[in-house]
């Protein structure tokens, strides 16, 4: 009885990574409350004797604060853990092997779902107490605190199911983990924005919204509002029943695989070509109708802001732009660390190591077909930088001090996007070449490049808060690639040099980096590869 079940507990209680998830997450979490805690008593400032008293009323902003940063870990965390459920049964090709037991089709899928949603769900109630911390400074009635409790788990539930849909659909963890992410960012971030066209629909299927335009009111409308997810969850549960039951066993397919002879041979680069005909790669088509689709919508949600721009405005596609970074960052180090694992676990390496093409050779057709993807990428940030650029032209009044003006954000933008992605696709292929796992590598690689982007801004900002203001050592922000981003997107230097001179350094540091890393990988491509 239930025993895929429990065999996917114990399997997730023995991975490090389900430990890591925690503990990052609760450390996260408190670092945050405490540093919004502590805000809110600065700007208070003490009236009484008791500094607690001073908080009495004040605790809906810290509770609200509280409950977005749930919501957006489950939108963080969840797809990762659930996207390889089934998906990666496919891929270590055991689910042919679960299939052939007595556990039904649907059965399958409810214990890979339950499975998934206990560690979850346990991860969200260890946030519960600071919920009714913030509901005992007052400020927040009950109806939303009941809300929040209702809603939380509610949106795990949801976000599960849909992910669970995608990992039966897809054949790879790292596709299933790709277009899971890519789905709870047009669910929860696009579909509110295109459903808000009718009155009061903003909050239809997503409890976020639901939270965002219900909380505080009455409990029944609460309720009837979570009609919609309640059915949306049982229909993705049923599609993935069904999409699970329309995949064949092994050896029910007639399909007659294409010959080399009706593809076509070719006259050169082998690999290249080879690349090309199977789609051995993530299909960059895909890839790429994903990312214009995200920025088509990115910059027709800018575009609604357009009639009279503002500083406000300027936010929206500034969150466009980080939303697109964070979605180009995990295309190119998926595609990046899959060039040289893919071909371990599917086992040609072997054989391609066996043909007159070198290894450096092997590695260099490789990059060749990532390349044009990346050309590709870098073209999808365009749309959005120039509506930037025009907004900061009109802005320039409403600064106090505009420290990049237009033509400078324009080119600056440019250099930064070409350079950050020939970084990050330096950093995929060696972390590609040294791990042999595919989700291994990519987990790797991920973790890596997101410490590098967050561990200097860190250090920067503990030490503008120590010093009360501007301190020399806060420059050791721009060991992060991504330090530059900001100034561009926030319009701020606080230095007389000009923009250009970060510009440039970021330019010259990460540029050479990503040189000198992608060079090294080729020098050592016999080595790693182990040709002989």
């Amino acid at each position: 009885m239930l025993t895929l079940f429990r065999r996917e507990l114990h399997g997730e209680a023995l991975r490090n990574r389900t430990w890591w998830i925690r503990i990052g997450f609760a450390l996260l979490l408190s670092l945050v409350f405490y540093q919004s805690y502590e805000g809110l008593r600065a700007s208070v400032g003490g009236v009484s004797a008791n500094p607690v008293a001073d908080l009495l009323g004040r605790g809906r902003g810290l509770f609200d604060l509280v409950v977005n940063v749930l919501f957006l870990g489950n939108i963080l965390i969840l797809p990762g853990l659930m996207a390889p459920a089934v998906a990666g049964e496919r891929e270590r090709g055991s689910l042919d092997l679960i299939r052939t037991t007595r556990v039904t089709p649907g059965g399958i899928i409810l214990q890979k779902y339950l499975s998934r949603m206990v560690p979850m769900l346990t991860l969200l109630s260890a946030a519960f107490p600071l919920l009714t911390f913030c509901y005992a400074f007052g400020g927040v009635d009950d109806v939303t605190l009941l809300t929040a409790f209702l809603l939380l788990p509610l949106a795990v539930v949801q976000l599960g199911a849909l992910s669970l849909l995608i990992s039966t659909v897809c054949r790879t963890s790292a596709a299933g983990n790709l277009h899971a992410y890519a789905a709870a960012i047009l669910f929860y971030f696009v579909l509110p924005d295109l459903f808000e066209v009718v009155p009061g629909g903003r909050g239809f299927l997503d409890p976020w919204s639901i939270y965002l335009d219900h909380g505080g009111k009455a409990w029944g409308g609460v309720l009837l509002a979570c009609l919609p997810t309640v059915i949306s969850i049982l229909i993705f549960l049923v599609m993935s029943r069904w999409r699970l039951t329309r995949q064949p066993l092994v050896g029910e397919t007639a399909r007659r695989p294409e010959t080399l002879m009706e593809k076509g041979l070719p006259e050169g680069h082998p690999i290249l070509w080879r690349e090309n005909s199977q789609g051995f790669f993530p299909r960059p088509r895909i890839l790429m109708r994903l990312l214009f689709l995200g920025a088509f919508v990115m910059m027709m949600k800018a575009s609604v802001f357009r009639p009279l721009p503002t500083l406000d405005q300027d936010r929206v596609t500034e969150f466009c732009i980080y939303a697109l970074w964070f979605l180009t960052i995990v295309v190119v180090l998926l595609q990046g660390t899959r060039a040289v694992t893919s071909e371990r676990v599917n086992r040609t390496l072997d054989v391609l190591l066996t043909t007159p093409v070198g290894g450096r050779e092997v590695l260099r057709q490789k990059v060749a077909i990532l390349r044009r993807t990346h050309v590709l990428m870098a073209m999808v940030f365009l749309p959005l930088v120039l509506i930037e650029m025009s907004w900061e032209s009109e802005m320039t009044n409403q600064r106090t001090a505009a420290a990049v003006d237009a033509g400078t954000y324009f080119l600056g933008s440019i250099l930064v996007v070409v350079v950050n992605i020939a970084l990050l696709h330096a950093v995929a292929l060696w972390f590609g070449l040294r791990v042999t796992n595919p989700g291994r590598a990519l987990r790797a690689a991920f973790v890596a490049v997101s410490l590098w982007i967050a561990v200097p801004l860190a250090l920067a900002y503990l030490i503008l808060a120590f010093a009360h203001g501007f301190h020399p050592f806060s420059f050791v922000a721009f060991l992060s690639p991504f330090a530059i981003v900001y100034v561009l997107e926030n319009s701020f230097w606080p230095v007389a040099t000009g923009v250009w001179v970060p510009i440039l350094f970021h330019v010259a540091g990460f540029g050479g980096m990503a040189f000198a890393l992608h060079r090294f990988c080729m020098q050592q491509a016999d080595s790693w590869l182990q040709r002989t």
